[in-house]
Parts: structure tokens; sequence; C-alpha cells
């Protein structure tokens, strides 16, 4: 009778009463925590040049005061000295930044065409809320609802002093800090976890949907497309398999489609330019002229990162061979199947985009990671449980559906 009453269902997501509570109470700290706790992040200050200009318009030495007059009013004094001066260890393109109408305008495309993010924070700040609020606000609540997500999708699964922590250790691998950052990557990842949740439930277009809205938050999830579809293709099995010329292939196109059509109507940096500007430049803004990048300097950056990630993701060098393990597993146990999977895509997820843009930033990883210890940790956990001590984690009449 231990542990009943986190069992005897309900009529909400069929799940108990004290669990729906304990649930509630977590999300709900989540995005108060969150928003109440927020970054002040340097790429917030383009993001409200967006919402500001697109509001207001004028000349690009008007929208640069504008923007800057702003953030002088309403972030605290020590952030706005921190991201308009160049202090120890800092380059010059913060200042040059607050005082060139130039560099402000070059920069600006690299944040606007994020339609899925900047255009709902625009209508938000129209409505009357503050241009920072609505940031605070399209960061923290998806992060909460992603991870609320996926915790009830797991404890519909599986016995919920299980599926609880798994949650919790699912959330601390950067999705709390990504909630906190005002940036798009909170809506990326909502979008990606719930993509990977329809495909555990073989939904292949509302898989596909999510997939494609993730692209509108930010155009480099086409990377994240690429990598589900190879996975689901080759990797998959049952009804989850994606059949390559009925669904990849269509797929593939369709994706391709929407990501050349945000690039010609909102015309952002190419691809050489941001990977300039970003690993090898360091200029204060993005090169008009199309720069160089050579195989040798390509292969000089992703070494130089993979010391990064020996460091600063290790974490991650150490769970990922355990997720693909899990996999591997997984293929012998029908229940355990949809969990090896979704943490084998979200190992090539990280993978190809790593490959592709040798850049480690967490927060662009923040749906993968917490999917990996979600997909990895269900398998390993019901495997360790079954073989020390007979307890069965996931439910029967659930299983691995």
């Amino acid at each position: 009778m231990q542990g009943r009453w986190l069992s005897e269902p309900t009529r909400l997501f069929g799940l108990s009463t004290p669990v729906i509570g304990i649930l509630f109470c977590l999300v709900l700290t989540f995005a108060t925590l969150s928003l109440l706790k927020p970054k002040y992040a340097w790429d917030s200050t383009h993001y409200i040049g967006c919402i500001l200009s697109a509001l207001q318009g004028g000349t690009w030495e008007e929208k640069r005061e504008r923007t800057y007059s702003y953030l002088s009013q309403r972030y605290p004094p020590d952030v706005y000295r921190d991201l308009t001066t160049a202090g120890p260890g800092i380059s010059t393109y913060r200042e040059f930044m607050s005082k060139s109408a130039k560099a402000f305008e070059l920069t600006q495309p690299v944040y606007c065409y994020k339609i899925g993010f900047v255009w709902p924070a625009i209508a938000l700040t129209w409505m009357g809320v503050d241009p920072h609020w609505a940031l605070r606000l399209l960061s923290a609540i998806p992060a909460a609802v992603l991870f609320g997500m996926t915790a009830v999708w797991l404890c519909r699964r599986m016995d919920a002093r299980i599926a609880i922590p798994l949650s919790l250790m699912g959330m601390g691998f950067m999705l709390y800090q990504t909630a906190r950052y005002e940036y798009p990557d909170s809506l990326t990842a909502l979008a990606l976890g719930a993509a990977m949740i329809a495909h555990g439930k073989a939904m292949p277009r509302t898989t596909g949907l999510l997939l494609l809205a993730a692209i509108t938050v930010r155009a480099d999830a086409i990377i994240f497309v690429g990598a589900y579809l190879g996975v689901a293709t080759f990797f998959c099995q049952g009804p989850r398999r994606m059949p390559f010329w009925q669904a990849a292939v269509p797929w593939g196109i369709v994706s391709l489609l929407l990501y050349a059509g945000i690039v010609a109507v909102m015309n952002p940096p190419g691809y050489k330019a941001v990977f300039s500007h970003s690993l090898i430049s360091q200029t204060p803004f993005l090169q008009i002229s199309e720069p160089i990048v050579t195989f040798e300097i390509y292969l000089e950056i992703l070494i130089r990162q993979l010391g990064y990630l020996m460091v600063d993701g290790i974490k991650l060098l150490i769970i990922a061979p355990l997720v693909l393990v899990a996999y591997w597993i997984s293929r012998r146990h029908t229940e355990l199947q949809i969990y090896g999977e979704i943490g084998a895509i979200s190992v090539a997820m990280v993978a190809l985009h790593f490959i592709i843009f040798p850049y480690y930033d967490p927060r662009y990883y923040s749906a993968p990671y917490l999917m990996m210890v979600v997909g990895g940790g269900t398998v390993w956990t019901t495997l360790l449980a079954d073989r020390l001590t007979g307890f069965s984690v996931l439910k029967p009449s659930i299983g691995g559906a």
C-alpha cells in the first residue's frame, strides 16, 4: 500500500491529486523564480531594439538612441554599465554598439529574423506589456510549460516517485538557466521537447508541425530537424519509424522551404558571416562583405571548441554515451524503445548542431539535454530497478505506449 496515494488516478491527466499538486507547485515555482531572477543578458539589447523599432520606426540613429534610452531607464545601473562599456576582459564590442548607429543597424537582422519569438514580443508590447517583461514572459513561461509537460508525460507512464526526480534532473541540465535568459531558446526548447513527446506517442504530423514551429523561433533549428529525420528514418522502430520517401523527404522539403522563406523575407546574415563574427573576427559588428571560412579555419575552431566542451560540457560528454548505450539496450525491450529513441534523437541533435556550428552554448541544447536525461534515465532506471529490486518502474497499463 506504500505509495498508493501517488498512484490513485483522478480525471486530470489520469494522475492522483497529490501528484498533480506536487507538479503544479514545481511548475509554479519554476516559472516564478525564472521571472523574478532575469539575467539581463546582452542579446536582450537587440531584441528590445527589434520591438521598439517595429512599433515606433525612425532612422537607425533614432532606433539606437531609443533602445539605449530604454535600457538606461529600466535596467539596473550596474547592468546598463556592463552592456555599454568595455570592462576588464570584455572587448570593445558593447561600447562600440552603444555609440554606433551603423553597428546597431548591421547587427539587428541577427535578432529580428527570429519571428516566432520577436513577433509575439512585439504583440505583447503593443498590448501594453513592458518590452523587457515581454521577453521575460516568453522565456520563463515556455520553459516552465516544457518542464510540466515532460513531468506529466513521465508520471502517466511510470511511478511518480521516479518520474518527478527524473524530470527535476532533466530541468537541471540548463533548462532553468535558459528560462532566465530573455532569449528565444526557451520557446525553441518547448517546440523541440513537445515534438519528441509527440514522437513517443507516434504522432508524426504533430511532431513535424512542432519542428517547423521551432524553425520559426530559431532558424538554425533546421539542424535539429535534420537530426530528427535521420534518426526517425533509420533507427526508430514500429509506428515511430518514418518512411523515407513518404514522410522524411516531404517533411525535409517543407522545412527547407520554411527556412528559405524566412531568409528571403527577413534577410538575416549568412552562415559564413555569423561563423566569422562569432568564432573568428570578434569585430564590433557583422562584416558587410562575405568573409572567408576555409576548412582549415573551421577545423581550428572545432578543435578549440572541443577543448571548451571537455571542461564546461563535461556532463554532456559523460551522459551522451550512457544515453546511446541505453538506446541500444532498449531495442530489445519493446516497452523501453520510445525512451531509448528519444535519448538517441537528443544526442543526434546536439552532435549535428555542434559539428555544423562548433560553438558550445548549452542554451541551444536545453531541450535535447532534458530529453537525454528523461529518455536514457528511464531506460537505465527501469532496468536497474527490475534487476536489483524487482520494482516495476513503468505502469503496466501504459508501459511504453
